[in-house]
């Protein structure tokens, strides 16, 4: 007899404290957990391990980490077929996201293959790493109203001027896909104050709101930015 579902969980921002309950015991009770590894290897697993998650039941997978994403979706292919032969032992499988499943994560297309082979899926939330970073630095992310906008990898002049005009509160993700034009943008923002974090919930993490440190960072792939208006 197989189980009901297979569970797509949300890890959070990297913090175990952050994770969802309902999510920590489903990874601490699967048979097997499938996580993400790139070439620096996998903070992923290393997260399941801190949160008392057997280590024979952590198994990784290569996730190339690039703006072309066949690599990305054939590596989704292969886990897709050991996920249902997983299933169809009758096995409890998860498989992990970093941050929030549902935002930005490339396992949607893992989920999409999956509802498509009648397999049902339960998805389960998780702290998104702006929502967390905000909260590390007692920042309130909007107030009264205004509009939150995420930007993924994109900064321009017209975005800076809404923030700037105190309407919108820009979140923007995937810093160094835009890093040479943030920098240019970064010595106009007069009238905004910049957020910037790396590695939020992890002990790596660092942040800053002086500009002059932003524009010295080389910005590293978990990296964020908060832009309000002053």
């Amino acid at each position: 007899m197989t189980h009901r579902s297979v569970y797509i969980v949300s890890l959070g921002p990297g913090d175990p404290g952050l994770i969802a309950l309902h999510g920590a015991d489903v990874l601490r009770r699967a048979d097997i957990v499938f996580c993400p590894e790139t070439k620096a290897g996998s903070r992923s697993a290393d997260f399941l391990k801190k949160l008392g998650v057997n280590e024979s039941r952590i198994r990784c997978y290569q996730l190339p980490m690039n703006k072309e994403r066949a690599q990305a979706y054939a590596a989704y292919d292969r886990l897709f077929e050991e996920v249902v032969s997983r299933y169809s032992q009758g096995e409890c499988v998860a498989v992990v996201a970093e941050g929030d499943a549902g935002f930005y994560s490339s396992t949607r297309y893992l989920s999409g293959k999956l509802k498509n082979a009648a397999i049902p899926v339960v998805r389960i939330a998780g702290i998104p790493a702006f929502i967390a970073a905000a909260a590390s630095v007692g920042l309130p992310l909007t107030e009264q109203e205004e509009r939150l906008t995420v930007y993924p990898g994109r900064i321009d002049a017209e975005m800076l001027r809404r923030v700037e005009s105190g309407g919108e509160v820009a979140v923007v993700m995937k810093l160094s896909q835009c890093e040479p034009e943030l920098k240019r943008l970064l010595r106009s923002g007069e009238n905004s104050m910049w957020h910037y974090f790396e590695n939020v919930g992890s002990h790596e993490e660092f942040y800053t709101c002086d500009k002059e440190q932003i524009a010295k960072r080389a910005f590293p792939y978990f990296s964020l930015l908060i832009i309000k208006s002053v």
